[in-house]
């Protein structure tokens, strides 16, 4: 089973380029979704107790918007939270790949927002790397409703992926709209894959 990791620095378009692929027919396992599921279950009284009730709503779910406020502007206050979710989050993705590999699958692909020193990055076999310039990642921001203030500490801790790779890069520019963007990866998995469906997350 071939495993390709996707990843670009926010606002790249790497969730866009995840649709596109999930359309093809290609299975898809978001690291971020996991992370949030994991944080929202089987870490929740851990997140609790590490960050406080403030980062609750009334109704006791997490607001991910004043949580996103305290670690991303707060280095040390990441490394606490990454420490309590990712441990679980990479057992889980371990527990997906090996469930792919046993469906047969052909290819997977690992969407995920930052390289980690996770265990399971030694089967990825190669990476596609959704890249777009600093402007036009502002603009998408924006329109998400994140000021340039809230997003440029985001931008600033991010390393570019394609320095922290040893292994096959594929770069996906991301500057241009939609359709431009669809042409690329049909043509990245035409050329990859045969388009048959394996397991899904």
């Amino acid at each position: 089973m071939q495993i390709i990791a996707l990843t670009g620095g926010i606002g790249s378009g790497k969730s866009t380029v995840a649709a596109i692929l999930r359309e093809l027919g290609a299975p898809v396992l978001d690291l971020d979704q996991l992370a949030h599921e994991v944080r929202d279950t089987l870490a929740r009284r851990e997140v609790i107790d590490a960050f406080g009730a403030q980062i609750l709503t009334s109704e006791g779910d997490f607001d991910r918007r004043k949580l996103a406020a305290i670690v991303f502007n707060d280095p040390p206050a990441l490394k606490k939270l990454n420490a309590i979710i990712r441990p679980k989050t990479d057992a889980e993705i371990e527990r997906r790949l090996d469930r792919c590999a046993a469906a047969g699958t052909e290819v997977v692909f690992i969407e995920i927002p930052v390289i980690s020193q996770a265990q399971w990055l030694a089967r990825v076999d190669a990476f596609w790397i959704v890249k777009a310039s600093r402007a036009v990642i502002l603009t998408r921001l924006a329109v998400r409703g994140m000021s340039e203030a809230e997003a440029l500490p985001r931008m600033a801790n991010q390393t570019p992926p394609e320095l922290q790779v040893q292994k096959p890069c594929v770069m996906i520019d991301n500057d241009g709209d939609l359709p431009q963007l669809k042409a690329r990866v049909e043509n990245l998995w035409n050329a990859m894959h045969n388009g048959k469906e394996g397991c899904k997350s």
